[in-house]
């Protein structure tokens, strides 16, 4: 069932309000609402792929549209099957919750990449809006320190290889085996938006251990919406060692977040859970100044399906958060544009500097 909201506030604190303000125009007018189709989960960032969910929003008459208040958001129900709980930049990937292969979304590095930084090989894969922000990043990185010895060793991996690495992982005598490697499933690696770096200079790979110059990327990461998803201060919530070279993708706002509050992703959905479509939502500005509202819907576990409210009028996007339920980003100061299939990254990104 579609709904509409004279404003999301007004809906989340009376349902009923609503309902009876819907029925007093119906009998007073006879107004009539449209129906608007809107593919894709209205134009979310998810990796659902479109016939996977469906959008019907029930649009007041343009006179009745005028009678609205200047900040009025307009939602309405989109569909999730299960299997999408596994799916965007929000999905955790932990010891315990792991996940299933993907390709969907995933795009080979060294074809997009830009010239700041150099790539393992044609195999390294990552989710587009990861490569897109690597580069931003990477960009960035270059400016301020004039380096460009950064390699990409390591993106997507799947089940099995993950697996395979596990039953051949031999510890150093001073590293602990319980932190260090993961079982086919559950490595961050294979949400497809974790990107390992070293540094690759005179033909040697050196790790990068996040010092010196290097230090600008935990620094700076959460401006391009990366997370130091392994910090040396939060073993006990990851319960894997510090990795001053695994970066994870999670949106700019969300990275800002955490960076700002110290939060490993863990505590972070964990927080989350807090705010919710009918209650307070989170509310974060990232670095570049954009507004959003956050809220959690969690799964239903009665049902094929989940119904979640979305924006009809303004950009968001829809992450599940691999566990439970879903993380909802609105930007209400931003319109929804109109579907743009083409593919956000550009032939001029396709210059690969080689190895």
């Amino acid at each position: 069932m579609a709904v509409y909201h004279t404003t999301g506030k007004e809906l989340r604190k009376s349902p009923k309000k609503l309902i009876a303000v819907l029925v007093a125009l119906l009998a007073v007018g006879g107004t009539a609402f449209g129906v608007l189709s809107i593919r894709s989960g209205l134009q979310d960032i998810t990796t659902n792929p479109p016939e996977e969910s469906h959008i019907d929003v029930s649009m007041p008459s343009s006179s009745d549209s005028s009678d609205l208040p200047e900040d009025h958001v307009i939602y309405a129900y989109d569909v999730r099957f299960h299997e999408d709980i596994a799916n965007g930049a929000l999905v955790l990937v932990n010891r315990t919750y792991g996940i299933e292969d993907t390709e969907h979304g995933l795009v080979p590095v060294f074809e997009h990449k830009n010239e700041h930084y150099k790539v393992r090989d044609h195999e390294v894969l990552l989710q587009e809006e990861a490569v897109l922000a690597l580069n931003e990043m990477t960009a960035a990185f270059y400016l301020a320190t004039k380096i460009d010895d950064l390699q990409v060793t390591t993106g997507y991996r799947t089940k099995a290889y993950q697996q395979k690495l596990y039953d051949n992982y031999k510890p150093d005598a001073d590293e602990d085996p319980s932190e260090m490697a993961a079982k086919g499933g559950h490595s961050d690696h294979e949400s497809g938006y974790s990107v390992d770096f070293n540094i690759y200079r005179n033909g040697e790979s050196i790790t990068m251990d996040g010092t010196g110059d290097y230090a600008w990327l935990a620094e700076h990461c959460a401006e391009y919406g990366f997370i130091l998803r392994y910090p040396e201060s939060k073993v006990s919530e990851t319960e894997f060692a510090y990795e001053p070279w695994h970066f994870r993708f999670v949106g700019k706002a969300h990275a800002m977040y955490m960076q700002q509050n110290d939060l490993s992703l863990e505590a972070y959905l964990n927080l989350l859970k807090n705010y919710t479509y009918s209650g307070t939502h989170l509310q974060i500005t990232d670095a570049q100044g954009s507004v959003c509202e956050v809220f959690y819907v969690p799964a239903n576990l009665e049902s094929e399906t989940t119904e979640i409210p979305v924006p009809a009028t303004c950009e968001h996007n829809v992450s599940g958060n691999n566990t439970d339920g879903y993380i909802i980003t609105v930007y209400p100061d931003r319109p929804l544009q109109p579907n743009n299939t083409t593919s956000a990254i550009t032939d001029e990104s396709t210059e690969a500097a080689t190895q």
